[in-house]
């Protein structure tokens, strides 16, 4: 019987799949879906922001551009911290997974000829599974690595940016 398992269960509203679309969403940072430092600087000028939103300046005043670039910024970290949770959960998950998986070696190789054979293959067959949830984990985290250094530097981005409309 092969278990299913998860990851962090606040990670993701549907399944693993859906974080695909975040990973689209990180490359698109270099194109103009993300908030950029000079999206923040003051000119007398429409915003680019506003410009690639549909929204005019002159439709709103710069207090209440602000307060919506504010808004947006907010939203964006809410979301990478999110993300970065996830990701610092995996690795516990993993680290966790990989100590029972020690500790059921070292009780498998002291108890062998000893214990009865129902609770060896009991121990082998959840070393089986700790393997795979291991690579899965090894896997998964490797994949986000590059994902979250993107995120480190987005926030660095995301720091400048508010201390410029400061």
């Amino acid at each position: 019987e092969v278990q299913s398992f998860s990851f962090h269960p606040k990670c993701y509203r549907t399944s693993p799949p859906a974080a695909a679309f975040w990973k689209e969403r990180v490359a698109a940072s270099q194109r103009e879906d993300l908030l950029l430092p000079a999206d923040f600087v003051r000119s007398k000028s429409p915003s680019p922001l506003f410009g690639r939103t549909g929204q005019h300046a002159n439709h709103m005043d710069s207090s209440t551009q602000e307060a919506d670039v504010h808004k947006q910024l907010e939203a964006e970290l809410r979301h990478i911290g999110q993300k970065m949770q996830c990701y610092h959960s995996n690795q516990q998950e993993l680290k966790s997974c990989q100590r029972r998986q020690r500790i059921l070696l070292k009780w498998l190789q002291m108890s062998m000829g000893t214990e009865e054979q129902a609770s060896v293959q009991q121990v082998k067959g959840e070393l089986d599974q700790l393997k795979v949830q291991i690579q899965s984990l090894i896997s998964k985290l490797g994949e986000e690595r590059e994902e979250m250094q993107t995120y480190s530097t987005r926030i660095q981005d995301i720091r400048d940016a508010l201390n410029s409309l400061k």
